[in-house]
């Protein structure tokens, strides 16, 4: 699984980022709460479930950030999921980098860990 880096500087993160995290959260919320109501109305045609993860880490946090990204006060890491969603609800993440799974650095928090539930339209050779 791959991981869209997002960054923000010391001036970003206190300008926004508040804001920013919290617009995440709730994006990702509401698309999982509608994929849940629609699946539970109509179970034949939603017949898969993906996963929507993000994690951060900030640059005070023992550890610290990746040294490539010191430049940065914080980072959020997307899987291609829940940037995706976040692309279509109109935000306009800075993508900075990606990495796999096993280049997350090991003090990244998981922030929001959500199903997403897809039709069967939407994913080709979607086994049941």
């Amino acid at each position: 699984m791959a991981y869209h880096i997002v960054g923000f500087t010391e001036r970003e993160f206190f300008d926004s980022v508040g804001g920013v995290s919290d617009r995440i959260l709730r994006t990702l919320q509401e698309a999982s709460f509608r994929s849940m109501q629609a699946a539970a109305r109509d179970r034949v045609s939603y017949v898969g479930k993906r996963v929507m993860e993000v994690r951060t880490i900030a640059a005070f946090e023992d550890g610290g950030l990746p040294a490539e990204f010191n430049q940065y006060m914080e980072l959020f890491y997307l899987n291609d999921r829940a940037l995706e969603e976040c692309q279509a609800a109109g935000m306009q993440l800075k993508v900075i980098g990606t990495c796999a799974t096993e280049g997350l650095p090991e003090n990244a928090g998981i922030l929001l860990r959500l199903p997403l539930y897809l039709q069967q339209s939407t994913v080709p050779n979607l086994q049941r």
